[in-house]
C-alpha cells in the first residue's frame, strides 16, 4: 500500500513539472489572427507578439500587427501583461496594457493609441499554449476592438 501511495504521489508531482507554466527569464514567440466583417467589409488581423517573462508573473513585450483587408496597414504594439498563476500549472489567465502606433506610413498619418487587453493561456505541452482574449485600443475619436486566438511558443528553457 506504501509503494502505491508513493507511486501516486510521484507520477502527480512529475505532471505538475510536466505542465511547468512560464518562469523567469523565458522568452514567448506567438501568432494571434482574427477575423473581422462589417457593413460589407471584411478583413483579418495577423499579430506577431515576442516577449519576455521579467518575472514569472510580469511579460513585456512587442508586436508588428499586419491587417488585411481593402488596405494592408502596419502597426505596433508594445505591451505588458501580469500572468495570474493558477495552481494546475496549465491555464494563465492574464490582464495587460498597450501602447499602439497605428497606421505606421500611411498616407493620411498614423496615430498613437492606449490599450487594454486581457486573455487565457492554455498550455498543452510545457512549451507550446493557446491563447485566446479580448484587446481594446482607443485613438483619438475611434476604438478597436479585437478577440483574438492563436498559439505561443516559450523558447529558451533549459531542461
Amino acid at each position: 500500500m506504501k509503494k502505491l501511495k508513493l507511486f501516486v504521489l510521484l507520477t502527480c508531482a512529475s505532471l505538475t513539472f510536466t505542465f511547468a507554466q512560464q518562469q523567469k527569464g523565458d522568452f514567448q514567440l506567438q501568432a494571434q489572427g482574427s477575423y473581422f466583417s462589417a457593413s460589407g467589409f471584411s478583413g483579418g488581423t495577423l499579430f506577431l507578439n515576442g516577449s519576455k517573462f521579467v518575472t514569472q508573473n510580469i511579460e513585456v513585450g512587442a508586436s508588428p500587427i499586419f491587417t488585411f483587408g481593402t488596405e494592408t496597414t502596419i502597426n505596433l504594439s508594445a505591451y505588458s501583461n501580469y500572468n495570474f498563476i493558477t495552481n494546475d500549472a496549465k491555464m494563465v489567465p492574464y490582464a495587460g496594457a498597450q501602447l499602439l502606433l497605428f497606421n505606421l506610413g500611411a498616407k493620411g498619418g498614423s496615430e498613437t493609441g492606449f490599450g487594454l487587453k486581457g486573455g487565457l493561456r492554455y498550455f498543452i505541452s510545457e512549451r507550446v499554449n493557446v491563447d485566446v482574449g479580448p484587446s481594446i485600443t482607443f485613438l483619438k475619436g475611434s476604438s478597436l476592438f479585437y478577440f483574438n486566438a492563436g498559439l505561443g511558443f516559450i523558447l529558451g528553457r533549459k531542461g
